[in-house]
């Protein structure tokens, strides 16, 4: 979704909390004290790119995940990312999140449709709207399970929405790339333009003490070596 594709899979989903990045931590860190006390830690960074706050995350990690990070998007929006192998797992932790601080937050997967080389990447298109409660208010989703186009809505129809999104014949026609970056933006301005995004320092939270031994870490090149993409080389 975000810096042409060169940080897949991290960036195939996101998710995003209209609330402060410093207090999103703060939930967050209060959180795993409850069910895992002193095994993280949280590190304030300074303000920079999405690209270095992204690096911070590597290497990922099979089995588990490490570290994870809340960047700041607007005063009263922070996006949240992890180093899970596969891709950030906001859904895991958004409806906690939303819960906590009573806020909105959304988890998005914007997923290409491709194969190259006999590498095969199935697209999906998800948003799910969560409302200060562990369960979505909303959800939206197309996606190519495993050869077979299927599409889906549970909840009543946000505001924020279109009605005709989900209304073309071909399934996989229906909630576009397009249509799911104008429902995003429409909760959080300038979310796609980089050069919008606030100035202001992020958190990462890390494991810390001896990893488990199903942890596997694995650096991020590998990891792409089996992703397709569209992006140009550098």
């Amino acid at each position: 979704m975000f810096l042409n594709d060169s940080y897949r899979p991290i960036t195939d989903s996101a998710g995003f909390i209209n609330c402060p990045a410093g207090e999103c931590a703060r939930q967050f860190m209060a959180w795993m004290e409850e069910i895992r006390p002193g095994a993280h830690k949280t590190r304030s960074c300074p303000a920079g790119a999405l690209s270095t706050h992204l690096s911070s995350l590597c290497p990922l990690v099979k089995g588990g995940i490490t570290r994870e990070v809340f960047v700041p998007v607007q005063e009263d929006w922070t996006a949240y990312f992890d180093n899970g192998w596969r891709g950030t797992d906001s859904a895991s932790v958004l409806p906690v999140i939303s819960t906590r601080l009573r806020c909105t937050a959304l988890h998005v997967s914007c997923t290409p449709d491709m194969s190259r080389r006999g590498a095969k990447r199935y697209g999906a298109r998800i948003v799910g709207i969560y409302r200060g409660a562990m369960r979505a208010s909303r959800s939206l989703w197309v996606a190519n399970d495993g050869g077979r186009w299927v599409a889906g809505s549970i909840g009543d129809p946000a505001a924020e929405e279109d009605e005709e999104w989900m209304t073309p014949v071909k399934v996989r026609d229906r909630f576009t790339d397009e249509n799911l970056r104008t429902l995003v933006a429409r909760f959080v301005p300038g979310v796609w333009d980089l050069a919008r995004w606030l100035a202001a320092e992020a958190f990462l939270i890390e494991r810390v003490g001896a990893l488990p031994s199903s942890f596997n870490e694995i650096d991020l090149e590998s990891v792409q070596e089996s992703i397709p993409t569209r992006a140009p080389k550098d």
